[in-house]
């Protein structure tokens, strides 16, 4: 962290670095991760990945960057949290000049001694940034504030650094004209949020602080209560001819996920229930929602006569805090940990003392909920006993059939599944989430107690239907799905003349008909449980897939899975139109299709590569066409395998004529390779004397950021195509001024080469028209 102060030696060391402008260029030269292409060191291109549609895209992990890129990278550094970098390069004055605005991402800088220091070192565009006349305030000014002091809270909002940034507007940023103001309250204003508080018409006031409500920043909550006063906040909101609101489109809406018992609880001490219920629901009216989040008993209790006043209106917030403790708070592992045990205990405090108050009869529940665990004192199981507790009361406000399945799964997933499942839980998770959510989120323990349970219901009443429990296959655990596959396709064999019991047969199928493709759809899907589905399912059990889905298996290399799905025909044509293009991966892959449906893709498995490359050549029988040639070189090219394109490169011999009778020419792309900086790649192709073309201006820009000189010559110059005439031969024009621009955009980062680059666009003719932008460059 920046605030952890350095060893005067090592402080005096740097002063000594960061000022030596040759010996620092020399040490960042000798750290830096890069690689030697022609003259120019660059950094390693970035892996290449493949996204979940199988394209080729550009590489999430960008480059290291230069320090001369930081210098125009605020942004960069402040996400990253590079203070110290930023600090350095302020305090030396290399940071360009038009590469920070006080009004953006300084906002975000969360430590409180990072945000002291760059206040001392931009003491004059902090100051005009923040400066603002008391008495005759400008809306555009006070906005500018505003929107530093909202970003700063909902971005992180440290209490220190709301501190610093408040305490220098206060005492740099607020002035004071010579005229008199007709406003009396404006006279004593000392401090930013006064002043925003006297302009309360803008509703900047009201916009901060709910902000900070809302995101349970209560520190400042605190301290802006304390700077302005609690009475004169009661006092404006309460009066109904001065209070004014925010537009109901800027108001943030009160989100219970987000809620914080503490923050909550302090509104309420400080403003009262009146006033708390407007400040959190400027346009609804959500109060006993907002009572009952606050988990504070001695609250619950100053307002029972509410419940009691308006019994539907508290369920209903009931159902929405029940809602939010089992989705929040059950659904993401709380109960093992502080925050949640303190919340489990305090809502289950407060229901106990709201439903006696309301007469209502909790022995059935008590009694329920402590049969459901052996003799024990220990925590965790008084815990567990006080969410069955919760969630009994949660089903009262809501019909089990319209309840969240996504809530009885997590309520499955987090009691069902601890160190205390037993036969008498696993009966209650079926009776009370289903024996469908059992399956989807048990585990095999779980489970399997689940499944004697609802055997035990059968054989005691065979005949009812209330004993048709749909089975799910769509678990993660394979051994789950190991122990149901076979009860489901057993279930699907089996006949009766019973239409009830037919009917379930049906639903019982439809229900996990789809649980292939569905899996196959997410992002990542787990093939080995797809795979065991696909290769265990028969006749009875057959899966519905997209033709979709059958692509991402065979991409995947699933070729027995996919042959068990399609079925003894083996007709791929059944799942995907002959006619429709096919991005293929494999030799043993593209056997599923007719030639002209195959788009070879190549990635890093030479071997695959090659076999790919020899199939298509085999299909076509050594007379490829030149449109498939050009797509086979093109994506070796990307790949940037320089034995596929070899291999590929060798039949280009037999397309001369076809070139000649002004056919679609052999061409290729570069300006993908210099995005992904594949720049050795690029100089490989060009000893090989391949057709290739520059189009984009940001090749232009990446050339000048890490290039040698001689790469203008040999690489733009050559190759870039403005436009093409009719017949697809690339026209001599000038160069394009965008293009200059990106070039010169570039060199700003080129700590090598750039004056070399310079000289060469001075003395060289093509750029002739260009001169007043490379002179003005030169200047700068």
């Amino acid at each position: 962290m920046y605030q952890q102060q350095q060893p005067k030696h090592l402080q005096a060391i740097k002063e000594v670095l960061f000022h030596n402008k040759y010996l620092f260029l020399k040490i960042l030269k000798y750290i830096r991760r890069d690689v030697m292409v022609r003259g120019a060191l660059v950094p390693p291109p970035p892996p290449t990945i493949i996204n979940h549609d199988f394209v080729k895209g550009a590489a999430l992990v960008e480059p290291p960057k230069r320090y001369l890129e930081l210098t125009y990278s605020v942004s960069f550094l402040v996400n990253n949290k590079y203070y110290g970098t930023l600090i350095d390069i302020i305090k030396c004055n290399r940071l360009a000049s038009d590469a920070l605005s006080v009004g953006g991402h300084l906002a975000q800088v969360d430590d409180h001694n990072a945000m002291k220091r760059l206040i001392d070192l931009l003491y004059q565009p902090f100051k005009s940034h923040f400066t603002i006349n008391i008495k005759n305030t400008v809306t555009k000014d006070l906005e500018k504030i505003k929107n530093f002091l909202y970003l700063l809270v909902s971005h992180h909002g440290n209490i220190k650094v709301w501190r610093v940034v408040c305490d220098f507007i206060n005492t740099n940023g607020l002035v004071q004209d010579k005229g008199k103001s007709s406003k009396k309250e404006k006279s004593n204003i000392t401090s930013i949020m006064q002043l925003m508080f006297a302009n309360r018409s803008d509703g900047y006031f009201a916009e901060i602080l709910r902000q900070a409500v809302l995101f349970n920043r209560l520190d400042i909550v605190v301290d802006i209560v304390q700077d302005v006063g609690a009475d004169r906040i009661i006092k404006y909101y309460t009066n109904p001819l001065k209070r004014m609101f925010l537009p109901k489109n800027q108001v943030l809406e009160f989100k219970p996920e987000l809620a914080d018992p503490e923050t909550l609880t302090y509104l309420y001490n400080t403003f009262g229930d009146t006033l708390f219920s407007t400040i959190l629901f400027p346009t609804t009216t959500m109060t006993m929602t907002a009572l009952l989040m606050t988990y504070n008993i001695d609250i619950i209790q100053k307002n029972l006569h509410r419940f009691s006043h308006n019994k539907e209106e508290f369920y209903k917030s009931f159902k929405v805090t029940l809602n939010h403790f089992f989705t929040f708070v059950v659904g993401n592992q709380y109960i093992q940990e502080s925050i949640g045990n303190s919340r489990i205990k305090s809502l289950y405090d407060c229901s106990l003392v709201i439903m006696n108050h309301l007469h209502f009869d909790l022995t059935l529940i008590h009694k329920t909920a402590s049969h459901l665990f052996p003799p024990s004192t220990t925590t965790m199981v008084t815990e567990w006993y006080q969410v069955i507790v919760l969630f009994e009361l949660f089903q009262l406000t809501i019909d089990i059939y319209s309840m969240d399945r996504d809530i009885l799964c997590r309520m499955v997933s987090q009691f069902g599944n601890s160190q205390n499942c037993n036969q008498n839980i696993a009966n209650y998770m079926v009776d009370k989430c289903g024996f469908n959510s059992v399956c989807k989120s048990g585990s095999l323990l779980l489970v399997s107690l689940a499944y004697q349970y609802v055997q035990l219901r059968v054989l005691v009443t065979p005949a009812s239907s209330s004993n048709f429990h749909l089975i799910s296959l769509s678990s993660n655990d394979l051994q789950v799905l190991q122990f149901l596959f076979p009860i489901v396709k057993d279930q699907l064999h089996s006949s009766s003349s019973s239409s009830s019991f037919n009917q379930y047969n049906n639903e019982l199928y439809y229900e996990n008909q789809y649980c292939i493709n569905d899996r196959i759809a997410k992002g990542k899907p787990q093939w080995d449980v797809i795979d065991y589905l696909a290769l265990e399912s028969d006749s009875s059990c057959r899966f519905i897939v997209s033709g979709a889905s059958i692509t991402r298996l065979l991409w995947n290399g699933s070729f027995a899975a996919v042959d068990k799905l399609i079925g003894d025909d083996g007709l791929i044509a059944n799942y995907i139109i002959p006619s429709q293009e096919v991005d293929v991966n494999s030799a043993r892959m593209a056997k599923y299709f007719k030639r002209e449906q195959i788009i070879p893709n190549f990635g890093d498995n030479i071997k695959k590569n090659l076999e790919l490359v020899s199939y298509m050549i085999n299909v076509y029988e050594n007379q490829l066409p030149l449109p498939v040639f050009n797509i086979m070189l093109k994506y070796a090219v990307y790949c940037g395998d320089m034995n596929t394109i070899d291999r590929i490169w060798g039949y280009s011999n037999q397309f001369i004529d076809q070139q000649q009778n002004n056919q679609q020419p052999i061409m290729v792309q570069l300006d993908p390779l210099i995005k992904e900086l594949k720049l050795s790649t690029i100089f490989e192709l060009v000893e090989r004397s391949i057709p290739l073309y520059i189009s984009s201006p940001d090749s232009w820009k990446i050339v000048g950021q890490y290039g040698h000189v001689s790469w203008i010559e040999d690489l733009l110059l050559k190759y870039t195509i403005p436009h093409q005439s009719n017949n697809g031969e690339p026209c001599d024009t000038t160069i394009k001024s965008e293009y200059i621009t990106k070039l010169l955009d570039g060199l700003k980062y080129n700590t090598d080469h750039k004056d070399s680059i310079i000289g060469y666009l001075w003395e060289h003719e093509k750029f002739d028209n260009h001169k007043s932008k490379i002179k003005l460059f030169m200047s700068k």
